[in-house]
């Protein structure tokens, strides 16, 4: 379970996949049964409590010794309820075919490969489809293509530095909601901080019972662990925005060179932000349904 755990938490497969997987390394129970279980916290420590009478549902510190921790936990509960999204699988391409992976066929739809043949002295790289279609480009031609519609994007040197002070003043302005929104969290923090604290006061003192303070503390704790995670969030990273937005505005000001230099896996970096979908060769240009919004509009 600690295994299914931890691959669940990566987001990169379906439960059923993870069920399948831990069925196969000798996990005994069904499909059904494994949505249920996975999602009970006994397994990082807590006991679930059914509600009876006045008292919520609530889970409780279980005495029994915990084989995940609780941040794993709702971790998982966090990839299960879709609020983290799984990550992208990373493909392998050699130099010449740095845009494997991300070309579709423009008779069957299919997703075109690529791959070198051997010439008389040299090796010829080639974009082909694995389908009966038949498709097949040269690998040259494609490359040098996609360096030409890069260059439609290149930020005009000229109105560098206009583009880089517009995105500055409206990252302060809207990073004044987060800090707004950070203070906001960090009095939450406090709150429920200083309830779990009196509700400890008031139960040694025989102010409240024991079920009371178990249903307070539950509630105070799983609050403080959202609360925390969000804080760290909302801090993550604002320390070098400004510095950030003049490295992209950078980059976009010689787009092509920067993809130029860039080495296999930084190309594929580039390529997959820009072009969000994937692009479709027809023989003598790329096209897309849709690219990022931000360099199809600061390049136009």
């Amino acid at each position: 379970m600690r295994w299914a755990y931890e691959e669940l938490s990566t987001g990169k497969w379906l439960i059923d996949q993870i069920w399948r997987a831990a069925s196969e390394k000798g996990l005994k129970t069904g499909r059904k049964n494994f949505w249920q279980i996975i999602r009970n916290p006994i397994y990082c420590g807590r006991i679930p409590i059914a509600k009876y009478k006045e008292e919520e549902a609530h889970t409780a510190k279980g005495q029994h010794e915990a084989i995940i921790s609780e941040g794993l936990f709702y971790k998982v509960m966090d990839v299960l309820n879709g609020r983290n999204k799984p990550k992208k699988t990373t493909i392998c391409s050699p130099d010449m075919l740095p845009l494997r992976g991300f070309l579709i066929c423009p008779e069957c739809g299919s997703m075109l490969s690529g791959s070198a043949s051997k010439g008389y002295n040299n090796y010829y790289h080639y974009y082909h489809c694995i389908a009966k279609c038949g498709v097949r480009y040269n690998a040259e031609k494609v490359n040098k293509l996609f360096i030409e519609e890069l260059k439609k994007y290149t930020i005009d040197p000229v109105l560098h530095e206009a583009y880089a002070m517009i995105l500055k003043q409206v990252y302060q302005y809207v990073s004044s909601e987060d800090n707004n929104e950070l203070a906001s969290v960090k009095k939450q923090l406090e709150d429920f901080n200083i309830r779990f604290s009196k509700a400890r006061d008031k139960m040694l003192n025989d102010v409240i019972l024991d079920f009371e303070y178990r249903k307070i503390k539950s509630d105070c704790e799983k609050n403080i662990l959202i609360l925390e995670n969000r804080l760290i969030n909302l801090s993550r990273g604002k320390e070098n925005i400004i510095q950030l937005i003049g490295k992209a505005t950078g980059l976009l000001k010689n787009l092509h060179e920067t993809y130029l230099e860039a080495d296999s896996a930084g190309k594929r970096r580039l390529i997959s932000s820009i072009y969000p979908q994937k692009l479709t060769f027809d023989g003598t240009q790329h096209r897309t349904v849709r690219m990022n919004e931000a360099v199809r509009v600061l390049g136009t």
